[in-house]
C-alpha cells in the first residue's frame, strides 16, 4: 500500500523555504552594499550546503513532518555556512519572513499539485541566481528527484500532502510591511488571497447548482455570481502561468522563471509524466509500486532525523573559528533606519524595539524605508 503524501512534506516545505531564504539574502545584501564579490560567495555557499547529495538524499525519504521551530535549527546551518554571520535577531526575521513567503505562496495555489510547479520556480530561478555550473548541477539534481517523487503521486496522497503543509505553516501571523504596503496582509496579520484568477483543472467556474440522486445529477441550474466572471479554469494540472515561486523581493517585481521557459527536464517531463497518472482512475492501485518503503523507515524519533539531517549537511561548528577575519557579520533588518528620533515619541520607540523582536518585520526594497513610516501599521 502506497504511503500518506504526507511523509513526503519536508522537500516541498524545506527547498521552497530554501529558495525563499535565498531571495531575501540576495536583497539583503545588495540593499547593505555588500561587495558582489563577498554576497556571491555567500550565495553559492548556502545554496551548495543545501544542496549537498547526501542531505537531499535523507530529506527525501519518508518522515514526519518536523515543527516549525525545528526546521528553523536546519537554516540556522544553512545560514551560517558560509563567510556571513547573523545575530539572533536577523536570523529569527530572516526565518519568519521566509514562513511568511511560503505561507503566501501555498495559499495562492489553487491545486496541491501546484506545490511542485512552485518547487521548480524557486530552485530554477536559484540556478540562475547563483551562476555557478557546479552548484547549479546540484540544484538540478533536486529538481530531477522531485519530480521522479511528486509526478508518481495520486491525487489522494496530494490531498493529504496539502493538509500536512497548511498543518505546518497554520498560526504564523507575523506582520511584514512589505506585505502591508501591497495590501495582501492585514493588520492582524493575516494574509489575504484574491478570490479571482484561475480554478483547478477540471472544476467549475461558481455559478452552477447540481442536485444529486444516487450519484447521479437529475437537475441543475444556473444563478448569477460575482466571480463568474473573474474566474478560469486552467486548461491541465498546473497553471503554466503561474508567477507563485518567483522572487518578489526585488524591485519592480516581475517573474523570472515561467513554466514555459523551464528545461525540458523541469517541466515537459514533469506535466507529461503527471498527466498519465492523474488522468488514470486506477492510478491509486498502479502507483503503489511507484512509491513504496516500509512503515519501519518513518518510525525513527523526529528528533533523531534533524540530528541526522543537520549532520548531513556537513557543517562544521564555527563558534570558535579563529579566522574571524574570513568572516562579516551583518544586521539584515536594521532598526535604526526606521527610529522616530525627530518625533520625541519615547512611546513609540519602545513600541517598535518590541515589535522588532518578533511580530513585525520590516522589509523596504527600493532603500528608502528611512523616508518612510511604520507607524500606521502598528
Amino acid at each position: 500500500m502506497p504511503l500518506s503524501g504526507g511523509v513526503y512534506a519536508m522537500p516541498i516545505i524545506v527547498l521552497n523555504l530554501g529558495g525563499e531564504m535565498l531571495y531575501i539574502l540576495n536583497q539583503r545584501l545588495q540593499a547593505q552594499s555588500i561587495t558582489n564579490e563577498k554576497s556571491k560567495k555567500v550565495l553559492q555557499d548556502v545554496v551548495r550546503a543545501m544542496f549537498a547529495s547526501n542531505f537531499i538524499q535523507e530529506l527525501f525519504k519518508p518522515k514526519t513532518i518536523y515543527t516549525a521551530a525545528a526546521t528553523k535549527q536546519i537554516f540556522e546551518k544553512l545560514a551560517h555556512s558560509s563567510i556571513m554571520r547573523l545575530n539572533k535577531s536577523s536570523m529569527d526575521k530572516l526565518y519568519d519572513l521566509m514562513m511568511m513567503g511560503f505561507k503566501y505562496e501555498i495559499l495562492q495555489c489553487s491545486s496541491p499539485q501546484q506545490y511542485l510547479h512552485m518547487l521548480l520556480i524557486h530552485l530554477e530561478n536559484l540556478k540562475v541566481l547563483v551562476s555557478n555550473d557546479i552548484v547549479g548541477d546540484l540544484v538540478q539534481a533536486s529538481i530531477d528527484q522531485a519530480i521522479r517523487l511528486y509526478s508518481t503521486f495520486t491525487h489522494t496522497q496530494w490531498i493529504i500532502l496539502k493538509q500536512t503543509i497548511l498543518k505546518f505553516i497554520q498560526g504564523k501571523k507575523v506582520k511584514v510591511s512589505l506585505f502591508l504596503q501591497n495590501q495582501i496582509q492585514s493588520m492582524d496579520g493575516i494574509l489575504s488571497i484574491d478570490p479571482t484568477g484561475n480554478l483547478p483543472y477540471l472544476t467549475d467556474i461558481p455559478g452552477t447548482t447540481r442536485y444529486y440522486e444516487n450519484n447521479n445529477v437529475v437537475f441543475s441550474e444556473k444563478f448569477e455570481h460575482e466571480l463568474k466572471n473573474r474566474c478560469y479554469v486552467i486548461d491541465d494540472f498546473i497553471d503554466s502561468y503561474s508567477l507563485i515561486g518567483s522572487n518578489m523581493y526585488i524591485k519592480d517585481f516581475r517573474p523570472e522563471i515561467k513554466i514555459s521557459e523551464l528545461p525540458l527536464s523541469s517541466s515537459l517531463l514533469f506535466m507529461n509524466v503527471m498527466k498519465e497518472n492523474l488522468r488514470n482512475k486506477d492510478d491509486e492501485s498502479s502507483s503503489q509500486s511507484k512509491i513504496s518503503y516500509s512503515s519501519t523507515a518513518i518510525k525513527s524519533s523526529a528528533k533523531a532525523e534533524l540530528n541526522l539531517l543537520s549532520e548531513l549537511l556537513g557543517l562544521e561548528d564555527r563558534s570558535s573559528d579563529k579566522e574571524d577575519n574570513r568572516h562579516f557579520k551583518i544586521n539584515l533588518f536594521p532598526v535604526s533606519t526606521f527610529e522616530m528620533k525627530e518625533n520625541n515619541d519615547d512611546e513609540y520607540s519602545s513600541r517598535e524595539e518590541s515589535n522588532a523582536e518578533s511580530n513585525f518585520i520590516v522589509f523596504d526594497i527600493d532603500g528608502t524605508a528611512d523616508a518612510k513610516s511604520i507607524s500606521k501599521y502598528m
